[in-house]
């Protein structure tokens, strides 16, 4: 049975002590603070554990005859984080210990789980395994990080690596980026970066990297699969057009100026793909996801409606001429995130000759989205011309179309020259 959860963050900001690793012999003091979120003081009334091999003591004090008066101690002023207790721990045998300390307050009672790994070796690693997932499309490169810390007293040194897959030989691409600095020093940590290219479709990942040092030779499993596919969707369903501030919404728009587009996917892959979870966190998007796409399998060529996405500015966005959010669809395949655009479908115009009297962004008339653009007072001897240049930027996620340049002088004639646009000006023999 399959079990998901999600949690909250601790409004006290309590954190567990987990995923720590020592070498035998060695003794850790990991101190717990606690945050007062309330208007008033905050009291802790008791601190407590039940495991013989965890010790507890008050912070900066070594015996019970110098500990300060708990009462006061233990009292927390609005809006302050105190450390509370200090955790220690040692032992002469290597193994796995969990427990977890308690605190009871003036009106709650809280657990701190504790989890503690004690080697014999010098050296530990984490992850304990590599996750490459599932590779999507051919030569698809995905990187993971793998951070090695050094527990003895000498120096480490990273010499090479060897990875093997699992049955076969090697018939991908497997990379490890190496630090810039490739000596680790004593009870330091470094970060090693191992990278998988896809394959053909189909194909099993999973193997061993053996990495080489000057000590201790690590073992690291890694696993990962190959399935060329993808969900498609229109992109037209994940733009929205961010209307001009003086635009009234036009009817047929649902209320309060949202604007809404519906998201349809099509399985791409060769397999059934099992939604699991769809999210999408922005101030200025609406997501309605109806709950049946929970759990929905969909089969190899499979058309189906995923989730409508209502956008209207927020007061935080307003005045911004893109606006960026991602929707993360959870699947049994891998995690796909779609961009999510709203875009004011301007140009933005950039004058290096300082010649143009150009606005901030060029709104022009919502409907047929003109820009008008001034030239400077200038001089020019009679039967010369002279060429203004100015550049067009397009930052929007799409294509913009330049269908039209006109003057309201005969003699300025605009032409588009490369990316950028040029404004020649033709004087008459006589003058005008």
């Amino acid at each position: 049975m399959r079990i998901r959860g999600e949690g909250t963050p601790n409004v006290y900001k309590l954190k567990s002590l987990s995923n720590i690793t020592i070498p035998t012999e060695t003794r850790i003091v990991a101190p717990i603070n606690i945050y007062n979120p309330k208007k008033t003081k905050y009291s802790i009334k008791e601190v407590f554990t039940t495991e013989k091999f965890f010790h507890l003591s008050l912070p900066n004090t070594s015996s019970k005859h110098n500990q300060p008066s708990t009462s006061k101690f233990w009292e927390i002023k609005p809006r302050e984080t105190k450390r509370i207790i200090d955790l220690s721990f040692q032992s002469k045998v290597p193994g796995l210990f969990l427990g977890y300390v308690h605190l009871r307050t003036q009106d709650n009672n809280m657990i701190i789980p504790i989890q503690m790994k004690v080697l014999n070796e010098s050296i530990s690693f984490r992850p304990s395994r590599i996750n490459f997932g599932t590779l999507t499309f051919k030569d698809q490169k995905r990187a993971r990080n793998l951070e090695i810390h050094n527990l003895g007293s000498s120096p480490l040194a990273l010499i090479g690596y060897l990875a093997r897959p699992n049955g076969g030989e090697l018939d991908y691409k497997f990379e490890i980026e190496w630090p810039k600095d490739n000596i680790v020093p004593s009870g330091a940590r470094r970060t090693v970066k191992l990278a998988i290219q896809s394959g053909k479709d189909g194909k099993d990942l999973s193997g061993t990297v053996y990495i080489f040092t000057n000590g201790t030779n690590l073992t690291v499993p890694y696993f990962g699969n190959t399935l060329h596919g993808t969900l498609a969707y229109s992109r037209n369903s994940v733009l929205f057009r961010i209307p001009p501030a003086k635009m009234k919404p036009k009817s047929g728009c649902p209320s309060n100026g949202w604007m809404e587009n519906e998201v349809v996917l099509t399985n791409r892959f060769s397999t059934p793909v099992l939604i699991s979870n769809v999210s999408m966190n922005h101030r200025s998007f609406k997501l309605s996801v109806d709950k049946r796409m929970k759990g929905k399998v969909a089969q190899p060529g499979e058309q189906w409606s995923l989730c409508k996405i209502r956008f209207k500015p927020a007061s935080s966005d307003k005045g911004k001429s893109l606006i960026i959010s991602s929707l993360k669809v959870t699947t049994n395949v891998s995690v796909f995130n779609m961009a999510i655009n709203a875009f004011d479908g301007l140009f933005e115009i950039y004058d290096p000759t300082e010649s143009l009297e150009i606005p901030l962004r060029t709104t022009g008339k919502p409907k047929e989205h003109e820009s008008s653009l001034k030239v400077k007072s200038r001089t020019i001897a009679i039967g010369s011309f002279s060429a203004l240049k100015f550049i067009v930027k397009n930052p929007n996620p799409v294509v913009l179309k330049i269908s039209q340049l006109r003057s309201s002088m005969v003699n300025i004639n605009p032409r588009i020259v490369d990316s950028s646009m040029t404004i020649i000006e033709t004087i008459p023999a006589k003058g005008q």
